[in-house]
């Protein structure tokens, strides 16, 4: 989902917000051309997320940088680890230094609290991400989530149909948003529905859309909208959404749910980043 152009454009506009005019702390004299080393080394226990990037990022800056990773993204690591060293130009690991750490730091964060909330959910439910990211890094943090073994919910708004309580409230019922949207896209995409109530589930069901979320929703509810769902159009997927936590799912498992989805956006929206340093030393 992430191809090396976009990967490219978009480094180069992480690195533009810190030296489009240059770096005035590294002027060009002899020790800034000197090769060293640079070790990133971990603050914070966690899941990696981000190595792949770091050649795009020094790159950028000199073709003559060797960068070896001792761990690599989807892998855990330890308070003291070394996670990876890059030799090259010290100009070169300077200049780089704070854009791909903010990158790196960032989606090692989100990975792990993505990779601790998957691992607290029984077995048959599956956990997705959502669109709630930062502006300007959708595709990285999806990246993290993925790594951290969410499943990607949609990217952008062209992969699904998504009708929410908005799209509802201008159509006037679900029934009619659905009847319009489903003539003026592709056979082939997928139509979800976010549903606040049970009568409101019964009616999607009923018109056979492929997805039905339960947002919102009482414990109590989704177990009753399960059921409708269940008996009146057994094809469609149900993803359950709005303050779900793992407590809250395994409280639902013990009431014999399974086989169901979990979307959530705290693993992206309350996540903090991972500590993780960059020293330079000599080869």
């Amino acid at each position: 989902m992430l191809s090396p152009l976009y990967i490219r454009e978009s480094v180069r506009r992480f690195l533009n917000e810190d030296w489009h005019l240059g770096d005035i702390s590294i002027p060009d004299v002899p020790e800034f051309h000197r090769v060293v080393r640079g070790e990133f080394i971990a603050k914070d226990e966690g899941i990696l997320a981000g190595s792949i990037f770091a050649k795009y990022f020094y790159e950028e800056i000199s073709r003559s940088v060797n960068i070896v990773w001792h761990v690599v993204d989807g892998e855990g690591f330890r308070i003291g680890d070394v996670l990876g060293y890059i030799e090259g130009p010290a100009y070169a690991l300077l200049m780089v230094e704070r854009a791909y750490l903010n990158l790196l730091q960032r989606l090692s964060g989100i990975a792990t609290a993505t990779y601790r909330f998957v691992s607290s959910l029984p077995p048959r439910f599956t956990l997705l991400d959502t669109r709630k990211t930062t502006p300007g890094l959708r595709l990285f943090e999806k990246y993290a989530s993925w790594i951290g073994g969410a499943t990607n919910h949609r990217l952008t708004l062209m992969d699904a149909v998504m009708i929410k309580d908005n799209h509802i409230m201008v159509f006037g019922s679900i029934t009619r948003a659905v009847e319009v949207i489903r003539g003026y896209v592709p056979y082939t995409a997928k139509i979800e529905v976010e549903c606040e109530t049970p009568d409101m589930v019964l009616e999607a069901a009923g018109l056979g859309v492929d997805i039905i979320m339960l947002d919102n929703m009482s414990d109590e509810d989704i177990l009753r909208s399960i059921e409708i769902v269940r008996d009146v159009s057994p094809s469609t997927v149900i993803e359950i959404s709005g303050g779900i936590t793992p407590e809250r799912v395994k409280g639902l498992a013990s009431h014999g749910v399974k086989d169901v989805y979990i979307s959530s956006s705290s693993p992206v929206t309350k996540s903090t980043w991972l500590d993780i340093s960059f020293e330079v030393m000599e080869r």
